[in-house]
């Protein structure tokens, strides 16, 4: 009688060992697969902030072009906001190289920068 009872146990002793195991597997895949997620959230995080570092970049490069075109008495800063936003770094090169040539300065009357080589200032038309 003994070994009859013992030979039920078994099936349900290797039933048991087997569902251990494949806990044990499962937690190991469950382990891996967490751990290629957080490289992949990792590396998404990079590209994520990369990105904005770009698109903050254009826009600084946006307001310096648009900026200096009006400082500089240029009638057409927003052709030149243009040209930058389509060419990037390229049109910020060909904007810096066919910009007016100069020194700035502040207007004494309404204390924005101008050209120290023009006659009135762009912004207020005073000398």
């Amino acid at each position: 009688m003994i070994r009859m009872s013992a030979v039920l146990a078994l099936p349900f002793a290797i039933v048991a060992r087997s569902r251990l195991l494949l806990a044990q597997q499962n937690a190991e895949e469950a382990a891996a697969n967490a751990a290629a997620a957080g490289g992949c959230l990792a590396c998404g995080g990079f590209f994520f902030l990369f990105f904005i570092a770009i698109i903050a970049l254009n826009i600084a490069l946006l307001v310096f072009v648009y900026r200096d075109a009006s400082n500089r008495g240029m009638d057409n800063a927003v052709i030149w906001l243009v040209v930058v936003l389509l060419l990037g770094p390229l049109g910020l090169v060909i904007y810096l190289l066919s910009r007016t040539k100069g020194n700035l300065i502040v207007c004494s009357s309404c204390q924005s920068k101008r050209l120290a080589v023009s006659a009135k200032c762009p912004h207020c038309g005073n000398a």
